[in-house]
This record gives C-alpha cells, structure tokens and sequence, in this order.
C-alpha cells in the first residue's frame, strides 16, 4: 500500500513536470536568422600627447531618435586614446536580433568642450559590421 502511494504520488509529480515543460512546437512565426554582430574599433593615429583634456567614449546602436543598447567606456584623458597597435576592440550581438536599418558607432564628450559621434548605417540583412574609428 505504502509503495502503491508512493508510485502514485511520482507518476503525479512527472506529469505535472511534463506538463509544465511543454514547449509548444507549433509556433508559426520563422525562425530568427543568424545573429548580428557589431564590432567596435578605438583607436587613434594622431599624437594627442599633449591633449590633457577628458573624453568619455559611448558605444551605440540604435535607429534614430531611440537607442537599442549602449555602453558607456571609463573616462580617459585625451592623450591616453590607444594608438592602432594598442586599439580598444569591442563586439556586440544586436538585441533582440533587429534587423532594421541601424544607425552603429561612437558617440564621445569632451569634457569642457561638448559632444560629438562618429556613426555608421548597419544596413538591414547585413549580418556583419565593423565599425573602427581613428579618432583626431
């Protein structure tokens, strides 16, 4: 009797279990494509060494007017931007896998001085884009 509840109880519990894990394999909707991948290149050729000046670089995509995802850097002196042999690389996947046409990039203040940006369009289908920017 003890083992009969006992089998009960189990075969209550796994299907409960199964029922509650059920994916539901019928959606209509596609299936997503391949992942977009931004790629962010820092860096800078020109000799800043004497620019004692603050700059705080933002990481950005976004379509006009609305930002889909951002990152912040620390703020860094001017001078101390890497040159190309020592560049600051970052890759993002695009949120939720937007595939409209995007607007990717830098966006940057100047302590003292104001803002500026360095964007690019991520063409929608494209599944792939770099962006690297020589800052000056």
């Amino acid at each position: 009797m003890k083992i009969t509840k006992a089998l009960i109880a189990l075969l209550i519990t796994a299907g409960l279990t199964g029922i509650s894990c059920k994916k539901d394999n019928d959606d209509p909707s596609p299936a997503p494509g391949p992942a977009r991948t931004v790629k962010f290149i820092l860096y800078s050729n020109t000799d800043l060494s004497s620019d004692k000046g603050t700059i705080t670089f933002t990481l950005h995509i976004g379509t006009p007017g609305h930002t889909i995802w951002d990152s912040v850097l620390a703020p860094m002196n001017i001078k101390d931007v890497p040159s190309l042999t020592k560049e600051l690389v970052f890759q993002k996947i695009v949120p939720g896998n937007n595939n409209a046409d995007l607007q990717v990039g830098f966006l940057y203040t100047i302590t003292d001085v104001g803002n500026s940006w360095f964007l690019d369009i991520f063409k929608a289908g494209e599944t792939q884009k770099t962006i690297e920017y020589d800052f000056k």
